[in-house]
């Protein structure tokens, strides 16, 4: 009896040994698994609303013009982390003041398209857009004699379309997500985030198909994202 008693207790002993890594890894929490959701390519990414304001020169007039105008941009897709598609759209126009302010033209645009944003963190950007749309055309032989567009119903008519085609480029530009994060952390002051990263100068080339004529314009200037500088602050106020 007692040699059995002893070999069961060895045959226990060896098969507690046996089944103890079992139950230690038994015991031993499982791996978790984090699941991360990708970001998604089409969204809301940076929003842009400059003025812009320039010098240039008529090839068909062969005469030197004044622009003037706006433009929205609103990226939405994300081709890199650092290049962005957009929509475009808003007005420009330019003036003739060859003549004479009181015998001066001009015309005036309404332009949609697109274009690409590429620019780094903290840093420069380059915006490129082409645009199309409706133009109409303003002219003046005298002072106080509107010639074109006539008065009334008659002042709505198209004159002609065009296309457009400018090159923005930022020196200190920051997207509107860059500059709420800055604004939280306090990294930075509020004239380097509203105002230096809208900043801008720009090169634009239009080429316009008109009832009086046809002919292209080059023209470049200085600008500045109005929305980024007024609106932008008062959004991040009420964060």
């Amino acid at each position: 009896m007692g040699m059995r008693r002893g070999s069961w207790s060895v045959r226990t002993l060896v098969v507690s040994c046996a089944l103890a890594p079992a139950v230690a890894d038994a015991r031993t929490p499982l791996p978790t698994l984090e699941v991360v959701r990708p970001q998604k390519r089409v969204r809301l990414l940076d929003v842009r609303w400059a003025a812009h304001v320039g010098y240039g020169y008529a090839l068909a007039r062969r005469a030197p013009v004044l622009t003037l105008g706006h433009e929205a941009h609103v990226s939405f897709v994300e081709l890199s982390k650092a290049a962005q598609l957009h929509v475009a759209f808003g007005t420009s126009g330019f003036v003739d003041p060859s003549r004479g302010w009181h015998r001066r033209t001009g015309v005036f645009g309404a332009d949609v398209g697109f274009g690409l944003s590429r620019h780094v963190a903290g840093g420069p950007a380059l915006v490129a857009t082409v645009t199309a749309g409706p133009r109409w055309e303003a002219r003046r032989d005298r002072v106080g004699a509107d010639i074109q567009p006539s008065r009334g119903t008659a002042s709505l008519r198209v004159d002609g379309w065009g296309v457009s085609a400018r090159i923005d480029a930022y020196p200190f530009y920051m997207t509107i997500p860059e500059i709420l994060h800055e604004d939280r952390s306090h990294e930075r002051g509020w004239f380097r985030e509203y105002v230096l990263s809208g900043i801008h100068v720009w090169v634009a080339t239009r080429y316009d198909v008109l009832r009086s004529g046809r002919g292209q314009t080059v023209a470049g200037g200085v600008g500045l994202d109005l929305g980024r500088t007024l609106l932008v602050p008062i959004l991040a106020a009420k964060r």
